[in-house]
């Protein structure tokens, strides 16, 4: 019987730190979104708001603020304790919850354009994308045996061309870039190759065997 499980952690790889939010750097897309370990300035995000949809909200919250915000201090005291479900909604990806992501993202880069923010930023908006919508979110959904994962694939690749090009030649998942941020950013690499090659399945495949059988839990 699976029961809950307590976790007390700052989600916080960065220590005691002061990063600046800039283009060139993609540490913010491995920022925990929860917005319960964070405090915002009031009156940098006072006119943005949580979008009104299950699940990932956090996450399109967070990457809207990066239109308001500079800075971003870390401090690496864990100050909150929470239980993690086995049953929770971050375990469970349904088709609306797809949909309804891709629909939000688009709001998201249009936040960007609207803010002149998205020419300078898409490298990372984009890659946001890939990594929520195409890593995480497609092996979520993987579990779900109403969902034809095969073709779930296909058209997240369509959306990804469509709507968030630069994906395919991002900066960010070059392997000279991915060697020099460590094992999990590789992985990131290894996994965007599989999707050029249109062979994401293997992917996810492999993700599962990771995690259902070697118990290796990797969370991008």
């Amino acid at each position: 019987m699976q029961t809950n499980k307590v976790v007390a952690t700052n989600m916080n790889n960065f220590g005691n730190t002061v990063k600046n939010v800039v283009p060139n750097d993609d540490f913010v897309l491995f920022i925990n979104p929860a917005p319960w370990n964070k405090v915002y300035k009031r009156e940098k995000i006072k006119d943005l708001r949580f979008l009104p949809f299950r699940g990932f909200n956090d996450t399109m919250f967070l990457v809207s603020s990066l239109t308001k915000i500079e800075k971003i201090a870390f401090i690496p005291e864990v100050l909150y304790h929470y239980f993690l479900r086995y049953d929770s909604q971050i375990h469970t990806v349904n088709e609306k919850d797809v949909n309804n992501l891709k629909k939000y993202l688009l709001e998201v880069k249009q936040l960007y354009i609207k803010s002149k923010k998205y020419e300078e930023y898409k490298y990372i908006l984009d890659m946001m994308a890939f990594v929520h919508l195409g890593v995480s979110v497609m092996y979520r959904a993987s579990y779900d045996k109403a969902i034809n994962i095969k073709e779930l694939l296909k058209e997240t690749i369509k959306y990804l061309d469509e709507n968030f090009k630069t994906w395919r030649n991002s900066p960010f998942l070059k392997f000279s870039y991915s060697a020099k941020k460590g094992i999990k950013h590789i992985g990131l690499w290894g996994i965007s190759k599989m999707y050029k090659w249109n062979i994401p399945l293997v992917f996810i495949k492999i993700y599962r065997f990771m995690i259902d059988i070697l118990k290796i839990d990797i969370k991008f």
